[in-house]
């Protein structure tokens, strides 16, 4: 990430990242802190994650997107051509909406939507995702599991919960093909695992 990248993010403060959501807010959506990898952990999940998506690996989606770092790093870097976050607290929204018109990543195929990834007409839109779920609860991997099967243009997604965990909560048409570890922006280590989208018998 650029040092203005990370300079405009470095501008929002503590209270933002400890925003709740409003009262009435289901229990699936009710996970909304998490931590922010570091730029260079970034790169390396966003090149395993490329590597498993193949060609076609041209555009991301963030599932919990908080303040738009990952959708920002993922363009200004050139490492995809356009990245979609996907984010339930309207505040975060609105934030990461100014922070990538001042970079002017919003023209460039960066932007972040206020809806749930959660909701049963959700479905994901780009070939790679990111979920960086380490707070995400069971209710959450459960609702979300069904939305990354049925996303038939989902050919690979990076999570930090292992196999056991998602097939736990229903998924199906995933299987992991690597693992690493990557450092947070508060120096903690971290878990990465990539799925990749199991072949279909007509393709085999």
């Amino acid at each position: 990430m650029s040092r203005r990248v990370s300079a405009r993010y470095e501008q929002f403060g503590v209270d933002l990242w400890a925003l709740k959501p409003p009262p009435g807010t289901p229990p699936h959506e009710s996970c909304h802190l998490h931590a922010e990898l570091s730029p260079a952990g970034y790169d390396r999940v966003f090149k395993r994650l490329k590597r498993a998506a193949g060609r076609r690996a041209d555009a991301i989606t963030d599932l919990g997107a908080g303040l738009g770092r990952a959708v920002a790093h993922a363009v200004a870097t050139r490492a995809f051509k356009s990245a979609v976050g996907v984010e339930v607290l309207a505040a975060r929204v609105q934030a990461a909406e100014r922070a990538l018109a001042d970079l002017a990543l919003d023209r460039r195929g960066a932007s972040v939507e206020l809806q749930s990834f959660c909701a049963p007409s959700y479905a994901v839109r780009t070939p790679c995702a990111l979920a960086v779920d380490i707070a995400f609860d069971r209710a959450t991997l459960a609702a979300l599991a069904p939305r990354l099967d049925e996303s038939s243009e989902l050919l690979a997604f990076v999570s930090f919960r292992p196999a056991l965990r998602w097939r736990e909560a229903g998924l199906r048409c995933f299987e992991t093909v690597e693992s690493g570890r990557v450092r947070s922006t508060g120096e903690e280590r971290f878990t990465y695992y990539v799925y990749k989208r199991r072949r279909t018998v007509r393709e085999l």
